[in-house]
């Protein structure tokens, strides 16, 4: 075993604080040391899973982050003793444009939700592929997230997590590992979207929008939504929040109508010009058909962040130098999202440089609206829009995206 070049130090420590300043040079090095230095330590090869991601390998970066449930960090705990055996999962990766294999027909699978409300909004896209391999899908979820997630593509139904002791399946899958036994690569992943929002809600926001409308215009004006913090109890909130004054901001411009999104927490007073939705948003039903109207959702790395891009909308995200594990893949695209883009913290503490990008890019993108032909024609057609505007970004930023098309 090498000796640690820092005697007396945790070099685990030492790992996260180069992550955490984007030193990920440092990091990985450090992580390759406590690789040889403590090979069966859980915690360490839970850090170096993040790393694996951040190089391109989400199938080493799951098992190694899997890893974390044996310590609480990762997921949820297993199921008690007696229950349906968990999926074994696939025995190899899949490849771009190969199907499912039909290796679950006539079974019944839990498809157990673990974490916060994005954690599951991000994994529940996974009923869809095993239902392709056959299977009668059962979701378990946050009661709050229930009617959503019966909609999704491949749900057979949705059951809270309290309820999962009464119900018959054959096997469970937890939902933050399905990527890894479906045998998904960051080239498998499918981006697309898979939430819809509820018809009923849709015209009910619709009304509550149109009586909002802040200004008159001759044109429809770009619908902006906005949200700059997230749970406050969240372990790791102080990184992910940001000043919201930039994106408050942007409701001076010609042409844009902004709404914020934020409820719960970090509230603040608005200028008039700015449409504040906080107590109209009494659960995720009315947050999807909100957002259902909006053309772009610009936001911190939340569960609202999630949401929006589940749905399909141009959404912004606003990452912190060291960003959640989905968004360990370099580039301002990401393969989790056809419809993501990300503005990446430069450096630990100073929000300044990232958010003055944003509103630059906010600029080019109101500047290329109000100028194109198009988007005036079709303003109401939603799915119109959102595919002009991924294909006009993939078209000039080819270098910048993952062999990128626009999928339905």
């Amino acid at each position: 075993m090498p000796q640690s070049p820092y005697p007396g130090i945790d070099l685990l420590n030492l790992q996260l604080a180069a992550g955490l300043r984007g030193d990920f040079k440092e990091g990985w090095r450090l992580a390759k040391i406590l690789e040889e230095e403590r090979p069966g330590d859980a915690r360490c090869a839970f850090n170096r899973g993040w790393y694996e991601m951040m190089h391109g390998d989400l199938q080493k970066g799951m098992e190694l982050m899997d890893l974390g449930r044996t310590i609480s960090v990762f997921g949820s705990e297993m199921l008690p003793e007696g229950a349906p055996p968990m999926w074994p999962g696939s025995r190899a990766k899949l490849t771009a444009g190969q199907g499912q294999p039909r290796d679950l027909e006539g079974k019944t699978v839990l498809l157990r939700g673990e974490g916060g409300f994005g954690d599951e909004m991000i994994h529940v896209r996974f009923a869809r592929d095993l239902a392709a391999r056959g299977a009668r899908v059962v979701v378990s979820c946050h009661k709050g997230l229930m009617s959503l997630f019966s909609r999704v593509e491949g749900v057979s139904s949705v059951i809270p997590h309290h309820l999962i002791q009464n119900t018959h399946f054959d096997y469970w899958v937890p939902a933050m590992s399905a990527a890894r036994w479906l045998g998904h690569t960051f080239e498998t992943l499918p981006g697309g979207p898979y939430l819809t929002a509820d018809p009923v809600y849709v015209e009910k926001w619709k009304t509550i929008l149109a009586m909002k409308q802040v200004r008159l215009t001759s044109k429809p004006p770009l619908r902006v939504g906005i949200r700059w913090s997230g749970n406050p109890k969240f372990e790791h909130e102080q990184h992910r929040r940001f000043p919201a004054e930039p994106l408050i901001e942007l409701a001076k411009t010609p042409g844009v109508t902004v709404y914020s999104l934020q409820r719960d927490g970090d509230i603040r007073d608005l200028p008039p010009e700015v449409v504040d939705l906080q107590h109209e948003l009494a659960d995720w039903e009315d947050t999807a058909a909100a957002m259902h109207h909006l053309d772009l959702v610009i936001t911190s790395c939340t569960a609202t962040a999630h949401l929006a891009a589940a749905l399909g909308k141009e959404t912004w995200i606003i990452l912190p130098i060291l960003p959640y594990y989905v968004w360990a893949l370099p580039g301002e695209r990401s393969p989790w999202y056809d419809t993501v883009r990300l503005f990446r913290q430069d450096v630990f503490g100073d929000w300044d440089a990232t958010l003055s990008r944003v509103q630059e890019e906010f600029k080019k993108v109101v500047g290329r609206t109000r100028d194109d032909p198009e988007y005036n024609r079709c303003r109401w057609s939603k799915r119109h829009w959102r595919s002009l505007c991924v294909w006009r970004y993939h078209r000039a930023n080819k270098s910048a995206c993952f062999q990128s098309t626009v999928r339905s």
